[in-house]
């Protein structure tokens, strides 16, 4: 599926730090293996956590 203003995050661990650090809601849940999050949030981690963060493009 291809969803252009989105990315997704298939990391369950990643997806808790992000909740405890506060940058992701404690609301997103993962569905499929997946937590869908905004090209704009994403973009904002990368610059945040520029050793942590992978985006990777096909």
């Amino acid at each position: 599926m291809e969803v252009s203003d989105s990315c997704f995050l298939d990391d369950s661990s990643a997806l808790a730090a992000f909740q405890v650090l506060g940058d992701l809601s404690p609301k997103r849940e993962m569905v499929d293996g997946r937590v869908w999050v905004g090209r704009a949030i994403v973009f904002s981690l990368l610059r945040k956590y520029p050793t942590a963060v992978q985006i990777m493009m096909h």
